[in-house]
């Protein structure tokens, strides 16, 4: 899996939520006006929770929404760990961004390691099908 604790659960949530769950996942996002119910009406839970977190709706160490959709679906196992990766994004246990990231020369100078960007997390539209 990925080496971001929040999309690794994410992916988890997707491929275990039976039908009822996701489709009543779909029910309180719409409902709720979380998002808009044609941007989640064919979408899996994966692709609702990154398009939650394009909105700002969901951001690293916050995830109460998340935590909440989870417990209203009946998914508590799953909020809990939510609420524990929310927890470990605050302590800054996290991945370190890229920009945090540092590597030391030859001569000890520290300087900024460069990722590939993942096509997954880019801005603009979202490549759902290599994604997930």
């Amino acid at each position: 899996m990925a080496n971001n604790p929040r999309q690794d659960l994410y992916l988890e949530i997707s491929r275990n939520l039976v039908d009822h769950e996701l489709t009543n996942l779909r029910t309180f996002v719409s409902g709720a006006k979380i998002l808009p119910e044609g941007e989640i009406q064919k979408a899996n839970a994966h692709q609702i929770f990154n398009q939650l977190e394009k909105e700002r709706k969901v951001k690293p160490g916050d995830l109460a929404l998340l935590v909440d959709l989870l417990r209203k679906i009946g998914r508590h196992d799953y909020a809990e760990q939510a609420e524990k990766i929310a927890e470990s994004e605050r302590k800054g246990s996290a991945q370190p961004s890229t920009s945090q990231l540092k590597r030391k020369g030859e001569d000890g100078e520290e300087f900024p390691v460069k990722r590939k960007p993942d096509p997954c997390r880019e801005e603009g539209e979202m490549l759902y099908s290599i994604c997930v």
